[in-house]
């Protein structure tokens, strides 16, 4: 969510929208296509993924076949993303940061806490054994 919130902010999404994604069906912040899209995402980020018939319809109502390709090409993007995060620990960067008037400085992370998505990344402390193992 911290990249994401810091990529929509820079996009030009208000810090009131981004603060009420999680709400999105009862906020009346987002847009029918909006609301297509992210119904779309949640059914494929469900495990089992499952897009129900009538919400697929609905994202066709608003997107093209290109355009329905790149959400779904997204959303399963960001599933792998925050499956592979949760499973080492990735924390947070704390790239988005609300109310750029009250900025705070992140909070200091431990030497060795994973802070980036990718093997060179980790702390060999921390890294899961069959890291260590040899083929």
């Amino acid at each position: 969510m911290d990249t994401n919130a810091a990529g929509s902010s820079a996009a030009g999404a208000s810090e009131d929208k981004i603060a009420a994604i999680e709400e999105w069906p009862d906020s009346d912040l987002f847009s029918q296509p909006e609301r297509s899209a992210l119904a779309f995402a949640e059914g494929m980020t469900q495990t089992p993924a499952h897009v129900p018939e009538d919400v697929f319809a609905e994202a066709r109502r608003h997107f093209s076949d290109p355009q329905l390709v790149e959400l779904a090409a997204t959303v399963a993007m960001e599933n792998y993303r925050a499956r592979f995060n949760r499973a080492f620990l990735v924390e947070s960067q704390h790239f988005y940061q609300p109310h750029r008037d009250q900025l705070l400085a992140p909070p200091p992370l431990a030497e060795d806490t994973v802070t980036e998505a990718s093997m060179e990344s980790f702390p060999a402390s921390d890294a899961p054994a069959w890291i260590h193992q040899k083929p």
